[in-house]
């Protein structure tokens, strides 16, 4: 009796991704094992395949940082660090941060910065250049040390200006609210608005 051929497992993507990028760096790691003259650093290496794997997925979203840097980006989950005291998100139109909310009694607001303004440059990067996680990670800094941005304002951001600030300690005001008047209603309405979420969201929205 002959043995009968069993049929092909079908892979799981996980196990087809496994399989094809494997396959893929074993023929590229041969070949410059072999005949790249230069020096290969493996860690480095192995920090480009993850940081590629990610960027070439599409998601606009997903980022790779290796661990000093992740360390660096998941204190700001704290909502206690030393910066400047704004709230931000990434304005892909311009490549810029946009300053979504001034903190009270932070650095920020001493010079004014307001709500919309773009954040351009960081010691004279470019934002778009910098990249916008490598970017906030340069505003933030030890205590007391200064930190010049270019500032883009005005309808179309035709104002742009440089200003310096000093970082200090600054606890995050991630959650504000207000009251609204509506007409026919004899209670007002209340409105809460979260920016952000970290370690201190949930008792400022409490607080609110």
């Amino acid at each position: 009796q002959e043995p009968v051929e069993e049929e092909p497992k079908e892979l799981t993507l996980e196990e087809e991704i496994v399989q094809r990028t494997s396959e893929k760096i074993a023929d590229l790691a041969k070949l410059y094992a072999n005949y790249y003259v230069g020096e290969l650093d493996v860690d480095d290496l192995v920090e480009g395949v993850a940081e590629g794997f990610v960027a070439y997925t599409g998601d606009k979203y997903g980022a790779y940082h290796p661990e000093e840097e992740y360390k660096e980006l998941t204190t700001a989950y704290s909502g206690e660090f030393a910066g400047i005291g704004v709230s931000v998100i990434y304005n892909s139109d311009y490549g810029a941060i946009e300053i979504l909310n001034v903190m009270p009694d932070s650095p920020a607001l001493d010079v004014d910065l307001q709500p919309d303004d773009l954040i351009i440059g960081v010691e004279g990067e470019n934002v778009a250049a910098l990249g916008y996680n490598t970017a906030v990670n340069r505003i933030r800094g030890e205590i007391g040390t200064d930190v010049t941005l270019t500032i883009a304002r005005g309808e179309n951001y035709e104002n742009i200006f440089d200003v310096t600030l000093t970082r200090r300690k600054v606890e995050e005001q991630s959650v504000t609210y207000e009251e609204i008047q509506v007409k026919g209603l004899l209670a007002p309405m209340a409105y809460i608005r979260l920016m952000d979420f970290n370690d201190k969201t949930a008792e400022q929205f409490a607080e609110a």
